[in-house]
């Protein structure tokens, strides 16, 4: 019985090894990768992923919002239609 429990200990204690020297190969091999990114051209792209994700969100929430107008009203509205974002950050 005691050598199982040897045996059980013996395997964890690998186990955790073997994880934390996968964390360690993984942390290393981020690391290398981020050395080559364009922080400049990385940041760009944000900007313009976050503008993208917030025009989608204000699209969605006012085709909802427009939807719980009379039939009449939204058979008014034409096929086509877009959201403005003036100075103030006001759509």
């Amino acid at each position: 019985m005691l050598s199982v429990r040897w045996f059980k200990e013996f395997n964890q204690i690998q186990i955790m090894r073997k994880s934390i020297l996968f964390l360690l190969i993984t942390i290393g091999a981020l690391h290398a990768c981020a050395q080559k990114i364009d922080i400049v051209d990385f940041n760009q792209k944000a900007r313009v992923a976050e503008w993208l994700y917030e025009y989608y969100m204000i699209a969605w929430w006012t085709l909802d919002s427009v939807m719980t107008e009379d039939t009449t009203e939204i058979a008014r509205l034409g096929s086509e239609w877009f959201c403005f974002k003036d100075e103030s950050n006001c759509w």
